[in-house]
């Protein structure tokens, strides 16, 4: 079976758990303001950006990409 995630919407929701900004995110990763923001308008993100980004947010892979949001 295959599940399809959202990540671009796992993400703006971990976000707001976490308090957190696009440009605090992008100054945790160091990346660009404008790639957060399109990293939370896809659908799908690469395993390296996951890591990178839940490493920011202290989540694990794992729970990040298993959390549902309806």
């Amino acid at each position: 079976m295959m599940f399809h995630f959202n990540h671009g919407a796992l993400l703006v929701s971990a976000l707001k758990e976490k308090g957190m900004t696009k440009s605090d995110l992008a100054r945790e990763v160091g990346a660009s303001r404008q790639l957060v923001h399109h990293w939370c308008s896809q659908d799908t993100l690469t395993f390296k950006n996951i890591f990178r980004i839940c490493q920011a947010l202290t989540l694990e892979p794992v729970s990040f990409m298993e959390e549902s949001h309806d």
